[in-house]
């Protein structure tokens, strides 16, 4: 009877458990945008661009100085200051574990670690002694710089072989501006296609530049030295590409100071090796997108598809036949290495002048087309 009873007894209900329903997530008014900006501190570079605007019109209309010399040392003078400015702020904001300011002041420092040598180039013209004592000032501060910012900021993702291309770039940028002025005083004419001034300014964009370029294949392979904002792996790429895009504006205001024509094919070389560089250093997950990336190094002979650039044309189809069977030989999944050869070897023959082709290759009905 007992066990009769007990069966007839029905279990407690179940209540079910309240579930935490996910919070909505915020909605982006015009407040919320406001405070990201805010928090991203966009006035860092805003004050980098007054800088450099009062310097554009201290140089151009200014009354209160009279002499062009003193115009340029205000200039230089200040955009010095405003760097050491830059990185004692660095240091200060790292030392109270402030990374984000800390980490874009140390950008905004190698934004403009070049920019007082584009001025330099305006003191070459006038003054070839104090161009000289310039660029030994600025070279200067600059190693004293990087050299507080390597023993203070020591979370800072900075490899000795980033600071030796930076070396090799900062020699360059201070050498830039007594070379063309040495060369300058000897060039005659506005548009000129000869002379050791035309020949200077050549193998400086189609050797010098894309050699300096290529150091990027140097640096180590992207690597992160922490969970900080500036051990990040990608700042010693992006250091070296705040570097090389001053360096070669601090080119293009050389060439337009001393009147050198511009040409397509001059940036063809420089093109060719980031292309490759792309390449080699990003790390191909998918066929897609090794394939994408084998792509535009075919593309940038192109550039110098210009009369004047039949050679740098040949010459970077043709570099561009031993890269792409190199690629081929040793990475036997890029089936699209071995197809681009065959787009190689047409335009490597379709850049060929007429005289070098047999004749019944010119009677072809195509080849009109291609020459």
């Amino acid at each position: 009877m007992n066990e009769h009873d007990q069966a007839d007894i029905l279990p407690p209900p179940i209540t079910p458990v309240p579930t935490a329903t996910p919070p909505l997530p915020p909605q982006k008014t015009f407040t919320w945008w406001l405070q990201k900006l805010f928090a991203c501190n966009p006035f860092y570079l805003v004050s980098a661009a007054l800088l450099l605007y009062g310097c554009y019109r201290v140089s151009i209309d200014t009354p209160i100085f009279d002499l062009e010399v003193a115009r340029l040392l205000f200039n230089f003078t200040s955009v010095q200051c405003y760097e050491i400015l830059l990185v004692l702020t660095a240091i200060f904001l790292a030392r109270r574990n402030i990374w984000y300011d800390s980490t874009l002041l140390v950008g905004l420092e190698n934004l403009l670690v070049f920019v007082p040598f584009i001025l330099i180039s305006q003191a070459a013209l006038m003054d070839t002694s104090l161009a000289q004592q310039m660029c030994l000032a600025g070279a200067a501060v600059a190693v004293i710089r990087f050299g507080g910012l390597k023993k203070n900021f020591t979370q800072l993702n900075l490899p000795g072989s980033l600071l030796a291309i930076g070396a090799v770039l900062l020699a360059l940028n201070v050498a830039l501006p007594l070379i063309y002025g040495h060369f300058g005083q000897t060039k005659i004419g506005i548009t000129i296609e000869s002379g050791a001034a035309y020949w200077m300014n050549e193998y400086t964009w189609l050797l010098i530049l894309p050699a300096v370029l290529a150091l990027v294949n140097l640096l180590p392979r992207a690597s992160t030295t922490g969970d900080l904002l500036p051990q990040h792996r990608w700042l010693p790429l992006g250091l070296f590409t705040l570097w090389a895009i001053v360096s070669i504006v601090h080119l293009y205001s050389l060439d337009y100071i001393y009147q050198f024509a511009g040409r397509n094919e001059l940036l063809a070389p420089g093109a060719w090796v980031v292309a490759w560089s792309i390449y080699l250093r990003t790390p191909a997950k998918n066929l897609l997108l090794k394939y994408a990336l084998t792509l535009p190094p075919l593309l940038v002979p192109l550039l110098a598809t210009s009369p004047g650039g039949r050679k740098t044309f040949l010459i970077l189809t043709a570099l561009n036949f031993a890269a792409y069977a190199a690629v081929s030989l040793l990475d036997r999944t890029n089936r699209f290495a071995r197809h681009l050869l065959v787009v190689v070897v047409l335009l490597f023959v379709a850049g060929l002048p007429a005289h070098c082709l047999p004749s019944h290759v010119l009677s072809h009905p195509v080849t009109p087309l291609l020459l």
